[in-house]
């Protein structure tokens, strides 16, 4: 079952934007991170693929891959 849905990925970008990074703990901004997603049935429903993903901020300054429902939770 989904976590929930976004319309779209630039709406997922967004809502990292302002979150730390778990490992680094530097603030994303846009340049910093990059948006990391594949199919898996515990993820968010994206409305404009059509498909479950597993969403995660890749963080530029150290490569820990921070998974959207560890940003949501801090």
């Amino acid at each position: 079952m989904p976590k929930g849905t976004f319309k779209d990925l630039g709406e997922v970008v967004f809502k990292i934007v302002g979150k730390r990074c778990v490992n680094y703990s530097a603030e994303f901004q846009i340049g910093n991170f990059e948006l990391g997603f594949y199919e898996h049935e515990d993820g968010w429903f994206v409305e404009s693929i059509g498909k479950t993903l597993w969403l995660y901020a890749h963080c530029l300054n150290c490569g820990y891959q921070n998974a959207l429902w560890k940003l949501e939770s801090r």
